[in-house]
């Protein structure tokens, strides 16, 4: 039994022996359950030779703030906008993603989520939604050449949105989950199910990445890891199968969790050959 399924056992039967002690159980699942932003040091800057690291800010529809820092070599011709997990931050972890994006010879920009980092606001779902469309328009309209969207976790309902309102050069959805309906469902065991009853709030019905990908069409790369607990790659391969597209890739990481793909060994090697794919079409 691998480590992954070893702890989704052991947490199964927890889930069990709660339940059995309490009667029964009803979970809500609202914005709470996805959204948690962190406040962090200042990011120490990764930036690797020939690349230019530049901060900046882009006003949104409120008049609010979104920040911004875009990483840059005048020889590459495509540009990532990145959108990490529901704990990601520019000071926190930009760094590292910085060092990691840039081996595939891609300039990087990304982006603090509202009530995240160094931008300002509260979020909920409906705006990080629309804050995601805005933040594409911009990059959209600041840069030259092939423009791929890459989401985590989080990020990836909001790279999905873009997808539905944009027409994509190009998506990458990392550890990502279907809808949160078949997500929570998916974490639930079977034998605690009568069990449990799930409520979800509305704001969640709204984002449902496998309704985006049976409708866009754009070049599409899913990855997950094996051992990712809080999204199962069977949710990816639910994805990858139901894909309108018709260049697409799913590679499932061996020892990949969740969160930690782009740190991958084989990583580089299966990004670089989707850029590449992408900017040969």
């Amino acid at each position: 039994m691998t480590q992954g399924r070893l702890f989704m056992w052991k947490k199964g039967i927890f889930i069990c022996l709660m339940l059995v002690l309490s009667g029964c159980a009803s979970i809500h699942l609202d914005e709470s359950m996805l959204i948690r932003p962190t406040h962090t040091q200042p990011i120490e800057e990764s930036i690797p030779e020939g690349y230019t690291f530049e901060e900046f800010e882009v006003k949104r529809r409120d008049d609010s703030l979104s920040y911004g820092v875009s990483v840059t070599n005048p020889e590459n011709s495509v540009t990532i906008l990145y959108f990490g997990g529901n704990q990601f931050d520019i000071p926190s972890q930009g760094g590292g993603l910085i060092e990691r994006l840039t081996e595939s010879n891609v300039n990087l920009v990304m982006f603090d989520r509202r009530g995240y980092g160094k931008s300002p606001g509260n979020p909920t779902v409906s705006l990080l939604m629309d804050d995601a469309v805005e933040v594409y328009d911009h990059v959209r309209s600041s840069v030259q050449g092939t423009l791929i969207v890459h989401g985590l976790s989080l990020g990836s309902f909001e790279a999905s949105h873009v997808a539905s309102q944009r027409t994509l050069d190009g998506l990458v959805l990392e550890g990502s989950a279907t809808n949160v309906e078949q997500w929570s469902s998916l974490l639930i065991p079977w034998y605690a199910k009568p069990f449990v009853k799930v409520t979800i709030a509305d704001e969640l019905k709204q984002v449902d990445n496998l309704a985006v990908v049976k409708n866009q069409t754009a070049p599409l790369l899913v990855i997950v890891g094996d051992n990712d607990n809080q999204t199962p790659s069977r949710l990816s391969k639910r994805l990858f199968d139901n894909s309108k597209s018709d260049v697409k890739t799913l590679h499932i990481f061996e020892g990949g969790r969740h969160g930690n793909i782009t740190a991958h060994p084989e990583f580089n090697a299966v990004y670089r050959q989707f850029v590449e794919q992408v900017v040969a079409l």
